[in-house]
């Protein structure tokens, strides 16, 4: 599963280093995911996925890419 489905799915924009893991992105695939501008740093252990648009009203609950 991509990044993009899991956030759709799951109504976030933000996920957890242990979700991250349990989708199989280790270590470096978080590095490499966070180089290539699909993950953005939050803190320790919080990410946010980059190339979508969380739309926050109950009516819109859909992400559109940029």
């Amino acid at each position: 599963m991509n990044l993009q489905q899991y956030a759709e799915e799951n109504d976030t924009p933000v996920v957890t280093r242990q979700t991250l893991t349990k989708l199989g992105y280790h270590h470096r695939h978080i590095q490499k995911a966070m180089q290539a501008g699909e993950l953005k740093r939050l803190r320790p252990g919080y990410y946010r996925i980059l190339k979508t648009v969380f739309c926050p009203m109950r009516s819109c609950r859909k992400y559109v890419p940029r």
